[in-house]
């Protein structure tokens, strides 16, 4: 039996305070976001004590270091897992996609369905604001992007797809190599199979 957990990362703290956010509330000087709190960290470890094959779910990343993209207590997620039989992370917000293996646990970040947010880049130029600031920092992809996930009994299949940019591509923003906050930002999901054991 699999069992299916989705953790809750859209929290931050502030002077050792843990709140939920909305609004942007995490930009807030000198907050640390995303975190999991300390209260969902209990339960799930209550979660995992029942010796089951689990699927892991999360809006932030468990593995991207990237400045403020990943969970930023996730090493302390991550060491929950050990011993425990994790068979897949999934996670969205990077506006990319990205698969890496930490520790035999397989973490996929699927793409976003619309469009990457690259805005720092666009605003860091004055030539791109001009060119491109009508775009309010989001390079659309052409049709909506998904994935398909399959769990059969000697493994999890991931089929993902290819698409293309609405208009504008990242080369055209100068982001030759497709890389954005620590993820490729091709318009594509990308496929894998994971073997279960």
């Amino acid at each position: 039996m699999i069992k299916f957990i989705v953790l809750n990362s859209c929290y931050f703290s502030k002077d050792g305070q843990e709140s939920a956010y909305y609004r942007r509330t995490y930009r807030e000087a000198n907050s640390i976001y995303p975190i999991i709190p300390e209260d969902e960290i209990e339960w799930l470890k209550r979660e995992l004590s029942d010796r089951k094959k689990y699927i892991i779910f999360s809006h932030h990343s468990l593995v991207n270091e990237h400045r403020d993209r990943g969970i930023y207590n996730r090493e302390e997620i991550r060491r929950l897992f050990q011993g425990k039989d994790i068979l897949l992370c999934m996670n969205g917000h990077d506006h990319g996609d990205a698969f890496t293996v930490v520790n035999d646990i397989p973490y996929y970040t699927v793409n976003s369905a619309a469009y990457v947010w690259c805005g720092a880049q666009i605003v860091s130029s004055e030539e791109l604001k001009k060119k491109y600031g009508y775009l309010h920092g989001m390079l659309l992809y052409k049709q909506a992007l998904y994935v398909d996930v399959e769990i059969h009994d000697e493994e999890i299949r991931i089929q993902g797809m290819n698409g293309d940019y609405l208009s504008v591509t990242p080369e055209d923003v100068e982001l030759y190599d497709y890389r954005w906050n620590g993820v490729s930002i091709k318009a594509q999901t990308s496929s894998h199979v994971i073997r279960i054991d």
